[in-house]
């Protein structure tokens, strides 16, 4: 009986040991939303290889510089590891296969959570008002005052969601420009 038991609590342990790996490939869009992980972050926008709906990526890819503006389709290593109670799952990248850069003057939505996530918000408002910053420290300004004009009460509202359109600028590493906000 007691071995019988110990070769059980090996394959057990065997188990928890197992790691699969497998290529995939991915497209990134050239913007990131925000997201909830662990904490409030900013997530990629990808789609796998043949889907045509982007989705949220939570998950970091291991020596990818994501570069806002610019839409780039990746091979990676997939490494999932097999536990008894939880599933751990590591991106590397093995080789950017294409980039395609974004023009200036393209828009894309970034939906905003308003409400405080442990002390964290999406999206800030400069105290001049002219601008202000996503929550990775990406700098943007408003294409006129009335597009800040309407962020800041609903930022200090703190409920809903706030839905910001972006607009990539020349060049594509300047700020964004704020075009318009709409909330729900």
């Amino acid at each position: 009986m007691k071995m019988w038991r110990a070769a059980i609590l090996l394959g057990v342990a065997g188990d928890l040991g197992a790691c699969e790996t497998r290529e995939s490939t991915l497209e990134i869009e050239a913007y990131k939303r925000p997201c909830k992980v662990r904490d409030l972050a900013l997530c990629f926008i990808a789609r796998t290889e043949g889907d045509s709906v982007f989705q949220t990526f939570f998950e970091p890819i291991a020596g990818f510089d994501f570069r806002w503006g610019e839409r780039t389709t990746l091979r990676l290593e997939q490494r999932v590891n097999q536990g008894l109670v939880e599933v751990d799952r590591t991106w590397q990248l093995l080789d950017v296969l294409d980039t395609v850069p974004s023009e200036p003057g393209d828009r894309f939505s970034y939906p905003i959570p308003v409400a405080e996530q442990d002390g964290v918000f999406a999206l800030t408002l400069d105290a001049d008002g002219a601008g202000g910053s996503l929550l990775d420290g990406r700098a943007f300004t408003c294409a006129s005052p009335e597009v800040c004009d309407d962020l800041a009460p609903v930022l200090s509202d703190r409920r809903g969601i706030l839905s910001v359109t972006f607009a990539f600028a020349d060049p594509l590493d300047a700020p964004l420009i704020a075009v318009g906000a709409s909330f729900r």
